[in-house]
């Protein structure tokens, strides 16, 4: 999920902006906005919102490996715990 940073901050070793735009996990996405770190982006869809090819597109902008016949809710399940969250 897209984010706009409003306060500088770390992530994955990068040190970042305010202003800054980021691509990040849904999970961590939500935490930084409840927190105000950072704003949504109003354009992404939520991934619970996603259809099937659009998960799998998600899923390939992580570089997670989606079996084949997955449910959407399994691939949901994959991209939010796949990698590390910070």
């Amino acid at each position: 999920m897209k984010v706009t940073i409003l306060n500088a901050t770390a992530y994955r070793g990068k040190q970042l902006s305010p202003g800054e735009v980021v691509e990040v996990r849904e999970k961590t996405a939500n935490r930084w906005i409840q927190f105000r770190i950072a704003k949504g982006s109003s354009e992404e869809k939520p991934l619970s919102r996603m259809n099937k090819e659009e998960l799998l597109q998600a899923a390939e902008k992580q570089g997670l490996s989606i079996p084949a016949g997955a449910t959407n809710k399994e691939i949901l399940a994959l991209i939010e715990g796949g990698g590390e969250d910070e």
